[in-house]
């Protein structure tokens, strides 16, 4: 447990408050799969020890489609590994909890760097490689 408390505070209160109360929702949260343009917004919800991810996979004017997974800390490792299917591919990224970036993968063998870029909803994709549009609201 302490060990959970230690990295879960590394997230600069990201997903702090909703992990140590065991449940409830943390909020919406993208990240880029560089290289391509693709990015993954997800809305997660804390369930204890482990995190619920549903959210899309969006590559601006192309395609969108949905995806759902789970996240959980791996102790060991010092990450938080995430796991998510969207289409036919399933993923899987290795999150620093610092950075809240990692290293993704794909069931196709494809991979490269998995970048957050914020707070979501991310609506129209990573723009001239200076980060996401975001929907004003």
């Amino acid at each position: 447990m302490k060990r959970f408390l230690m990295a879960a505070c590394l997230t600069a209160g990201l997903f702090m408050a909703p992990a140590l109360g065991n449940a409830g929702n943390i909020g919406v949260y993208c990240w880029q799969l560089a290289p391509y343009t693709d990015v993954v917004c997800f809305d997660i919800d804390s369930k204890g020890f482990s995190m619920s991810a549903i959210g899309w996979n969006h590559a601006a004017g192309a395609y969108k489609f949905p995806a759902y997974g789970g996240i959980c800390v791996n102790d060991y490792m010092g990450l938080y590994l995430f796991g998510w299917t969207m289409g036919m591919a399933n993923l899987e990224a290795g999150i620093d909890p610092g950075t809240l970036s990692g290293v993704w993968h794909d069931s196709y063998g494809d991979s490269g760097n998995f970048v957050f870029v914020g707070a979501g909803p991310q609506v129209e994709g990573v723009v001239e490689g200076i980060g996401p549009k975001f929907e004003s609201r």
